[in-house]
């Protein structure tokens, strides 16, 4: 079930189902099978980072305690904590989506999503970090807030692309989906 191609190694149950299935229909030209694997991979990735997101922010707090943080630096490492938490869901659609696509041989779109995301990201954490660039100085929570921002900026991306005719047919949403997807 889990190929030792798989590249995120944080959510390999998820990638190992678009790195699996999803060149196994895409080389069967199985549309529907390919719509059924993403779909899966959503599914059940959405489910796992929205657990992880409820159990991280209950349980920031006495993580940092347990570290050893005390004072300002627990209540500094609690609020950047709990903020990149709120990133999980769009960063494992990222995962999902960008493992799908080249599940089913398009990896230049995924890269491409990557590079637009590192470079919303970078620009969005010093603008935000510091209130530089005409942002908000939002100090230790504007690192994170930019990595959440960058993700839904890929997310959107990744998702606007697969409703064009050029998307691999078994990814394609929208109108353009597999017909019974």
């Amino acid at each position: 079930f889990f190929s030792s191609r798989r590249r995120h190694t944080r959510y390999p149950l998820v990638t190992g189902v678009q790195t699996c299935a999803l060149p196994i229909s895409t080389g069967r030209r199985d549309p529907l099978g390919s719509a059924t694997a993403l779909r899966q991979g959503l599914t059940l990735g959405t489910a796992l980072s929205v657990i992880l997101t409820i159990t991280g922010l209950l349980v920031a707090p006495p993580l940092m305690a347990f570290l050893g943080g005390n004072g300002d630096v627990a209540a500094m490492g609690t609020v950047f904590l709990q903020v990149s938490l709120l990133g999980m869901v769009p960063l494992t659609l990222q995962f999902a989506l960008g493992g799908a696509m080249r599940g089913a041989g398009n990896s230049r779109t995924p890269m491409v999503a990557g590079a637009l995301v590192n470079v919303v990201n970078i620009v969005g954490a010093y603008g935000l970090a510091f209130g530089e660039l005409r942002m908000p100085n939002l100090g230790i929570a504007g690192p994170p807030v930019a990595a959440n921002v960058s993700r839904v900026v890929g997310v959107i991306y990744l998702l606007a692309v697969l409703t064009r005719a050029s998307a691999p047919a078994g990814l394609r949403i929208g109108r353009l989906a597999p017909a019974g997807a």
